[in-house]
């Protein structure tokens, strides 16, 4: 039996997030360890049960924070787990079901600080709405977009041991007032500050941010900014998520705009099956970059990985972790992969 799994990542678009706290919370739980990259295995993980939910009903992932653990509200209530990538470097939340099923018409919240991993030991069938995209810059002064779950958390040019991203992971650098700030991600949007002004520099992932250009009132500052580096790799063995777009600086007056929060990470595994319906999105996009005289970079794109040996994908369906406008993004990358399924994935 072959396993294919579909791979989409991106760099630096729009979509707020809706922002619903969980029921309840609860403790950190004892982190698993997949064998395969960011591959998490179903049986690995305590199952929830049956997760079916219908037109009309709502249910709330919250993927936890620094301090409490995963949960699921609302149409359904239950404690997750957290699962770390291979390497130890991604630490993600964790819902495992023995089959899910999300109808049209329901709706499906998002929140949290981690990365989202849905598991299913048979199917899984979506057709619906799962954002876990970057909200937009704004237009004024210190108003970035805030990153998404899983919005990576490393700073401009470093790295990080595995730990839950920050509140404020993969977020928008501000608009500033004599001092370009560069946004968070490792491959945040670059700004500092220069004589008469620059917009910020988009954030990257898959692909190079996009560098500064004039704004539509021509006023791009006189040395625009880079987009950030491109991190990651095409399997994604560590489902990272995107990175915010730099903020605009501006010395001679306010009219600097924030950068665009980054995409989250998401990650769909089945045993049997993965349909996507006619309804289905499913979204990790960037942030669009703060308009101004001097505007702000758009947030990368973030992670999205679907694993199950049968993908079905029905006309209408929308993936998309593209980037936000502003700075470019780096271009889509897709790839579908056929190993082997071992006795030990």
């Amino acid at each position: 039996m072959t396993l294919k799994y579909l791979v989409v990542r991106i760099a630096v678009v729009l979509c707020a997030l809706l922002g619903v706290m969980s029921a309840f919370a609860v403790d950190v739980p004892t982190p698993i360890k997949t064998s395969k990259n960011s591959i998490f295995q179903p049986a690995d993980f305590p199952s929830l049960g049956s997760l079916r939910i219908t037109a009309g009903q709502k249910i709330v992932f919250d993927t936890g924070t620094i301090t409490t653990g995963p949960t699921v509200s609302g149409a359904f209530e239950g404690i997750g787990a957290i699962g770390i990538s291979q390497t130890g470097k991604v630490q993600l939340a964790v819902f495992s079901f023995d089959d899910i099923n999300i109808e049209a018409g329901a709706l499906v919240v998002v929140t949290g600080d981690r990365g989202l991993v849905l598991l299913s030991r048979d199917a899984i069938v979506i057709n619906t709405t799962i954002d876990l995209s970057g909200t937009p810059g704004g237009g004024v002064i210190g108003k970035p977009g805030s990153g998404g779950p899983g919005g990576d958390g490393g700073e401009y040019g470093k790295t990080t041991a595995s730990a839950p991203p920050p509140a404020d992971g993969g977020d928008g650098g501000p608009g500033l007032k004599d001092n370009g700030r560069p946004a968070r991600g490792f491959g945040a949007g670059f700004n500092q500050r220069v004589k008469g002004g620059t917009s910020g520099g988009g954030g990257a992932y898959g692909g190079a941010g996009g560098a500064a250009s004039e704004g539509s009132s021509g006023w791009g500052g006189v040395r625009p900014m880079p987009g950030g580096t491109a991190y990651g790799d095409h399997l994604l063995t560590e489902l990272f998520g995107g990175s915010g777009g730099a903020g605009g600086s501006n010395d001679r007056n306010f009219s600097s705009a924030s950068g665009g929060g980054a995409g989250g990470a998401l990650s769909l595994v089945a045993l049997k099956s993965i349909s996507f319906g006619a309804k289905a999105q499913i979204l990790a996009k960037g942030g669009a970059g703060g308009v101004n005289r001097i505007c702000g970079g758009g947030g990368s794109g973030g992670g999205i990985l679907v694993a199950a040996p049968i993908f079905k994908l029905d006309e209408g369906a929308i993936v998309d972790a593209s980037g936000g406008a502003g700075g470019d993004g780096g271009k889509a990358v897709y790839e579908t992969l056929k190993p082997e399924m071992g006795a030990n994935w």
